[in-house]
Parts: structure tokens; sequence; C-alpha cells
């Protein structure tokens, strides 16, 4: 019997999730358990039920067919007392390929949810593209004499200006990315049509609200743990004794390991563990003010974590660390400030933005003209490597595999296969405004996959030698971001252009209205 959890807020029941990461919005009757409950709609045969409706064709209609499905609190109504996440169990009594479930709408009595401090209107234009769980951003000027705002809620408005649907919503988690004055927003658009437009109604509130949040982000010696939805997909780990931080594991469909370990499994050739400073997920330059911050030879420089900070959310979670890049002697040669924003976009589409800000602390910086480097790089499952004949490697240009792909700069790179029998893929994208895009890519066939604006010399050849260098002025700062698309499915099948267009050119969002509760 699948379990489903709802949250709660005031006991206005906004969602429910599938332990699949899908998350299913489906009335419940008008009564229940003694409990009195708005929101409910007839079933198949016209009665009031626990029916939910199958999702529809087109992503953007909430309109469907129902689907015979009997939901009950797990514990029963009595359970549910304050804020918070309510566990439902549902039995679905026939059911079709695909089916999903839409809508707990209301559930009455209890505490009442904090009240908002402001609310305002948000106009999201899709734009000539279809989305599908696209992360999308705004910033509402906050009313004078309102004080800090630091919880968020969002639901779609119908034509009629009513509350139809809600939607994850977030204040935005970064401190560096908050203007004086103004409040940053994330939220997540589940589908739009090309050329659709919608309301959305947000409210704000001094404090986060309470509840399990739909990305959860636990520290433990010293990793943050990330799960999206309930299911694990990332560790973010910043030991003391490492050479630099590094991700691992990152988890793809069903919870394959989409990349290699940090150090050599038992069972593995010893013989064939190259590269062993490839780590997982990292960033890293081999030749910064002449120092080696990409291997782990003898004289090479080291990433410090000097602070982390970790939070949850329910639109995205956010690990925020401050790093050092100091030489084998201790000094200090570069500042990195990096920011992982997680999102909560159901299975088997997982998402996450790194944005990485250099800074030259004491003297100007030169990074060097080299392919050993990387502002962000992969080192995927052995399992997925090109020359073990089970991955390909895709750009944005249609490249295929190294021959096609290496030294050769793209919007994006791919590198997907299959795992333990499962057709899966690792995206990454380079941002518009990063310098020198679209980025060069170091990536090989035996499992390499590297955005690297500096390899010039390497990449083009030795009359260019020099060209890939970047100097960075004392006190001056720098910065990148990409994000990384987990999916499964090859390129085509799992859309990757479309979600770099979410990325690059995400809807357009103006605020229509704010206005002080």
């Amino acid at each position: 019997m699948p379990n489903f959890a709802g949250r709660a807020h005031g006991f206005r029941l906004r969602e429910v999730v599938s332990p699949e990461g899908v998350k299913h919005y489906g009335p419940l009757p008008e009564s229940f358990g003694g409990r009195s409950l708005k929101g409910a709609t007839k079933g198949r045969e016209g009665k009031d039920s626990q029916c939910g409706k199958s999702q529809p064709k087109s992503p953007s209609s909430l309109h469907g067919r129902p689907s015979p499905t009997f939901w009950k609190p797990l514990g029963g109504f009595k359970g549910i007392v304050t804020p918070g996440r309510v566990e439902l169990q549902g039995v679905v009594m026939r059911q079709s390929s695909k089916v999903s479930l839409w809508g707990i709408h209301a559930l009455t009595g209890g505490e009442k949810v904090p009240k908002p401090k402001v609310e305002c209107v948000l106009s999201v234009d899709s734009g000539p593209h279809r989305r599908s769980w696209c992360p999308a951003r705004a910033e509402v000027e906050a009313p004078e004499g309102v004080g800090e705002l630091r919880g968020a809620e969002a639901v779609m408005l119908d034509a009629k200006g009513r509350e139809h649907r809600p939607i994850p919503c977030d204040v935005w988690g970064d401190p560096w990315e908050q203007a004086p004055g103004r409040v940053g927003l994330v939220f997540l658009l589940p589908s739009l049509e090309p050329g659709e437009s919608l309301d959305i109604l947000v409210r704000l509130y001094e404090e986060p609200l309470e509840g399990r949040a739909d990305v959860e982000v636990v520290e433990r010696d010293h990793k943050f743990e990330v799960e999206v939805l309930g299911a694990p997909f990332f560790s973010y780990n910043f030991e003391p004794g490492q050479v630099r931080p590094f991700i691992w594991p990152l988890l793809g469909p069903e919870g394959k390991e989409m990349t290699r370990p940090p150090e050599r499994p038992p069972e593995f050739p010893k013989g064939e563990w190259d590269h062993p400073h490839h780590k997982s997920v990292w960033v890293a330059h081999g030749d910064v003010n002449g120092v080696d911050f990409w291997s782990e030879e003898e004289g090479h420089g080291r990433c410090i974590t000097v602070e982390a900070e970790g939070h949850g959310g329910n639109a995205a979670g956010w690990i925020i660390s401050h790093n050092e890049w100091r030489d084998a002697n201790d000094n200090l040669i570069l500042l990195e400030h990096e920011v992982i924003t997680i999102y909560a976009t159901p299975e088997p589409c997982r998402l996450f933005d790194i944005r990485v800000h250099f800074k030259a602390p004491e003297r100007s910086v030169v990074f060097g003209d080299t392919k050993e480097a990387g502002v962000i790089s992969f080192r995927v499952n052995p399992k997925l490597e090109v020359r073990r004949g089970n991955g390909i490697i895709t750009n944005s240009f249609g490249g295929v595999n190294e021959a096609d792909c290496w030294g050769r700069r793209a919007h994006w790179c791919d590198y997907s296969g299959v795992l333990e029998g499962v057709r899966v893929g690792l995206s990454c994208f380079d941002h518009p405004r990063n310098p020198r895009h679209p980025t060069y890519w170091h990536v090989r066939d035996y499992g390499l996959m590297t955005a690297n604006i500096f390899g010039v010399g390497d990449f083009e050849g030795e009359e260019r030698r020099g060209e890939g260098e970047l100097v960075l002025p004392r006190g001056k700062e720098i910065r990148f971001l990409y994000r990384v698309y987990v999916h499964a499915g090859l390129p085509h099948e799992a859309d990757v252009a479309g979600k770099y267009i979410d990325f690059a050119c995400p809807p357009k969002v103006r605020v229509k209205e704010v206005r002080v509760v």
C-alpha cells in the first residue's frame, strides 16, 4: 500500500507527494473521520469520493478523468494538530499507465496558519517554449517598515483571479544574491505551454513556514546530505583533511550512482583506476599563480572550507560554502564563495545549480592556460564510460563522443548511457553570462567531463598558447553559474535542449502588485 505525504499549512492541505517524487493534487470528501473537508469533487460514479484525477494529456490542463483511489490519513485525522507534513495512504483500485492524482485542496479546523505580512501577484510568461517543472525567479521590492521576510508560499490563480493550484515557492536562500530592500523568490512551474501565461499569488511571512521541506539538507560529520521529495540525491563532502570539497554520491534514476567514488573500491582493478584526483563532482584549477590546485601530486595546493551552511525548502534547498585556496606553504591565494541550489523537481528529473564566485584577496590572481582545470568537473561512473561501450557523450552542436566534443565549445555537454540496465544521463549547462561563453569542454571517453574556459593552448594549438589566461585583479571578483541535470534516458529522450532553454532563457516574471496584509 503506497504512502503519500501532503503538506498542511494551518490545515490547508496543499499537496500529496508519492514516494517516487510525483506531486499529486486530488480531492478528499467533504467529511471523513468526523472532520469537515472542503474542496471535494465528484468521483467516477458522480458521488463524493476519495478519488483523484488522472493527469491530463495536456500538461497545462488540470482536468482529467478520475482515477479510483481511496485516501486515508495514517493515524487518522486526530494526529493532524500542527502545521506540517501529513502522511496519507492511497490504494489505487485500478491503475492505467502513468496515473497521476491531482489535488487535496483544503482541510479545516485546528490551529491557524501564520498571518502573512505581504502578498504579491506575479505574472509569468512561458515565452515560445514548453516548460515542465521549470525553476523561475522573481525579485519583489519589500514595502517600507515590513522588516525581514523569510517564508513564502504560492498558489496559481485562475482566469477569474481565484486561488487554483499551489506551487512550491521559497525566499531565495543565498544572502549574497539579495539586494537591499528586496526579496528574492524562487518557485517551480509544473507545466506551461508555449505562449501561455498565468498569475501567481505569493504570500510572504516573517519566518519560514513550519513542516518538512521538499528539499532537505542535513549536516552530518562534515557532509551535507541532500534529499529531494524524500529520496536521497547527493552528499557534499568538506572534511578538513580533504584536498578539496566534492559531491559524492550523486544519485540518478532508481538510485543509480552517476559518478565515480572518490576512492577505488576493492573490487575495481587497481591498474584501471586512473586520475585519482578525479573525485566525482568538484571545482579545481591546475595553475593559479603557478600553484597546482588540480592534481594531488607533490606540492599541490588545497581548497579548504572555512565556513559552510545548508538549509532546505519547498521549492529549493541551498548549500553555501566559503573556501580558501592555499598553497603547500599555507599562503592564501584565492577566495571562493560557492552556492549550490537544489530544486524540488520530481523524479526522474533532478536539477541543481552551482554558482562559483572567485575573489583575489591579497594580490592579483592569474588562472593559467591549461586543460587541467574546470570550474566544474565530473568523473562519471566507470560503467558509463564511452570506452567500455555503455556510454555516449553529446554536446549542444550534435557532437558525439571525445572525437567530436573534446576541446570544442558548446552550450552544454551530456554523458549518458546504460547503467545496470537503466538508461541515465548527466548534463552540465553553461550559462550565457559566464565568462567566455560558450565554454570549451575537456571531455574524455574514459569518463571525464569538465567545463574549461582556460585551456585554449591545448584545445586550439600551441600558436594560441596564453590566450586562455585569465587575470583577476586584487579585490575583484568573477562569477560562474552552471546547472546540472540528472535524467533518465538519452539527451533527446530527456529533452536536454529544452532544459537548457529553461536555464538560459527562463520564463519572464513581472511583479503586478505588492500589498501589505
